[in-house]
C-alpha cells in the first residue's frame, strides 16, 4: 500500500509593509547612479516636494482664502485696483518674516512711493530690512539672483560646518565660482566687479547628511527638513566687520552662545527665511525702455526679460528660501473675436506676460470695499474714514483650492487688522449679537471657556481687539472660529 504524502506546511502569510518596495528600489537605484537627494519616494519625508519652510502672512484673512501658511521659497503676487493696500499686505509679510528668527526683508521700490514712518507703523525694523535700488527689470533679477545665492552659500556652509561638529566626514566640498559683470561693459575682455567661490550642496554633502540622519533616527532623506535641522542645529556666524578682531575668537564665542541658547546678534539659524518685495512689476522698465525716447516702441519687451529671468530665478529662490513678493496692476484689453456675446470686449489683464502667470505660485486680487469709520455717527458728523474693507480673493493657489474670498479691514497707519476682520465674519455669521453700542457671544460657555465671565461689551471691533489683546487664549480661539468658517 503506498505511503500517503504529507502536504507541505503553508508559507508564512504576506508582510504587511508601510511602503511600496518597487518604487523604492527605483528610487535607490536612481540615488545610487546620481547621488543623494536626486530622487526619493514622497513617504520617506514630509517636506519633500514642499516650500522649504512656512511662515506667517500676518493677514488672518489671506491664511483663509489660501488656507496654508506664507510659503517661502515661491513667488507670490498681489493685484488689484489703486490705492487698495497692495503696497501694504506686502509691507506686512516684510513684518512678517523679520519676526521669524533670522529673517530678513528685502524691498525693491521701484514706484519710489514709500512712507518710511508708515512702514515702522506696520513693524518693519529698519536694522532688518535691505533697500535695492534697481530701475530697471533686468537689474532687479539680477540683485534678486545675487542675495539668493548669497543665502544659499552661507547656509550651506552653516550645514556642512553643523555636520562637521557632529562628527560626521563630510570630505572636500565643491564650490562654484559666481562673478557679476558691469551690464554697461560688452567687451569680450570685460572684468567681473564682483567674484567669489560660493559652496555647493553637492550630492556629497547629502550623502553625509543621510548619515546623520540615520544615525540619530531621522528619516534618511538627505532633506534639510525641519526635524534634522531641530536635532543638528546648523548655524551662520556672520563675520566682524572690524579686521583686526581675532577670526578665531569670534567664532568660538558665537558658537558657544548658539550652544548654550544665548542671544548673539553674530549667530543666525541656516536657512533663514528672506521676503523679497518688488513694488510693483507693472512699473518697471527694462533696460531697452529707459536707453530709448519718449516716442520709441518696445512691444513686449518687458514679457521678454521676465521670461528668460524667472525659469533660473525659481531654481535659486527655493534653494535659498526666498520668497518673492510682487505688486501688480491691470489693464484691460479688448478681445474682438470669438461667437457674439462670448469672448468680446474688455478683459482685464496683468503685466508680465504668460510665463510670469505660470511661475507665479498664489495670486491675491484686491478689492475695494465700503470706508470704514470711527463709530456710527462719524460719517454723519463728516468725520474722514479711519479706513476701508478689503476683499481678497485667491486667483491663483497651488496650495489648496482657488477661488475663495475673504474681507478684512484695512486701518490707516496700521495696517490690516484682525480683530476687524474676525468681529465682523462672526457677527455676520451669529456667534456674536450686537444691540446698539453692546456687543457679546451668542454662546454663553465661549468667555468662560477662556478664563473670563460672560459679559458684554461695548465700542464694537475695537473693544473686541482690547478682549483679543487682553487675552491669549480668547484670541487663539476666536482665530480658530474665523478660520473654520469659510
Amino acid at each position: 500500500m503506498a505511503r500517503k504524502k504529507t502536504p507541505p506546511a503553508p508559507p508564512a502569510p504576506p508582510p504587511k509593509l508601510t511602503f511600496n518596495p518597487y518604487a523604492r528600489a527605483l528610487a535607490d537605484a536612481v540615488r545610487t547612479a546620481h547621488g543623494e537627494g536626486s530622487a526619493d519616494t514622497l513617504d520617506r519625508s514630509e517636506d519633500l516636494g514642499e516650500p522649504r519652510c512656512w511662515m506667517d502672512w500676518g493677514n488672518v484673512a489671506f491664511r483663509r482664502v489660501i488656507t496654508k501658511d506664507f510659503p517661502l521659497g515661491r513667488i507670490v503676487e498681489f493685484t488689484g485696483d489703486e490705492n487698495v493696500g497692495k503696497s501694504t499686505a506686502a509691507d506686512e509679510l516684510l513684518a512678517s518674516v523679520q519676526r521669524c528668527q533670522g529673517g530678513l526683508g528685502v524691498l525693491a521700490d521701484v514706484e519710489r512711493a514709500r512712507e518710511r514712518a508708515y512702514m515702522f507703523d506696520l513693524g518693519i525694523q529698519p536694522t532688518g530690512l535691505i533697500w535695492v535700488r534697481a530701475r530697471t527689470a533686468e537689474a532687479i533679477f539680477d540683485e534678486v539672483e545675487t542675495i539668493c545665492r548669497m543665502a544659499a552659500h552661507y547656509s550651506n556652509k552653516g550645514w556642512v560646518d553643523a555636520l562637521a561638529r557632529a562628527g560626521v566626514k563630510v570630505g572636500k566640498v565643491n564650490t562654484e565660482v559666481y562673478e557679476v559683470f558691469d551690464p554697461r561693459d560688452n567687451s569680450p575682455r570685460r572684468k567681473a566687479t564682483f567674484k567669489m567661490a560660493l559652496v555647493q550642496w553637492d550630492p556629497q554633502c547629502r550623502a553625509a547628511l543621510v548619515t546623520y540622519q540615520r544615525a540619530n533616527g531621522l528619516s534618511p532623506t538627505g532633506v534639510r527638513d525641519g526635524p534634522t535641522a531641530a536635532k543638528l542645529r546648523p548655524v551662520v556666524i556672520h563675520p566682524p566687520q572690524d579686521p583686526d578682531v581675532d577670526q578665531a575668537t569670534w567664532e568660538k564665542e558665537a558658537l558657544y552662545h548658539w550652544a548654550n541658547e544665548i542671544p548673539d546678534p553674530r549667530c543666525q539659524p541656516a536657512d533663514s527665511p528672506i521676503v523679497m518685495v518688488w513694488d510693483s512689476l507693472g512699473m518697471t522698465a527694462t533696460e531697452a525702455e529707459l536707453k530709448g525716447a519718449a516716442r520709441d516702441s518696445h512691444p513686449a519687451t518687458a514679457a521678454r526679460v521676465i521670461g528668460q529671468n524667472v525659469r533660473r530665478l525659481v531654481q535659486f529662490m527655493d534653494d535659498a528660501a526666498v520668497a518673492l513678493v510682487c505688486t501688480n496692476q491691470e489693464y484691460e484689453v479688448l478681445e474682438m473675436g470669438g461667437p457674439p456675446r462670448k469672448g468680446r470686449g474688455p478683459k482685464k489683464t496683468t503685466y508680465g506676460g504668460k510665463k510670469w502667470k505660470h511661475a507665479k505660485s498664489i495670486q491675491l486680487h484686491l478689492r475695494r470695499g465700503r470706508d470704514i469709520y470711527r463709530n456710527s455717527s462719524a460719517k454723519d458728523n463728516g468725520e474722514p474714514p479711519i479706513g476701508h474693507e478689503v476683499y481678497a480673493k485667491g486667483v491663483k493657489n497651488r496650495f489648496g483650492a482657488r477661488g475663495r474670498e475673504a474681507m478684512y479691514g484695512l486701518i490707516y497707519n496700521r495696517g490690516a487688522v484682525d480683530a476687524y476682520t474676525i468681529f465682523m465674519d462672526l457677527r455676520t455669521r451669529g456667534i456674536i449679537r450686537t444691540a446698539g453700542a453692546w456687543s457679546t457671544f451668542v454662546d454663553p460657555t465661549v468667555l468662560p471657556s477662556c478664563g473670563l465671565e460672560h459679559k458684554n461689551w461695548q465700542k464694537g471691533w475695537v473693544g473686541f481687539e482690547e478682549l483679543m489683546d487682553d487675552n491669549p487664549d480668547l484670541a487663539t480661539l476666536v482665530r480658530k472660529l474665523y478660520l473654520e468658517g469659510y
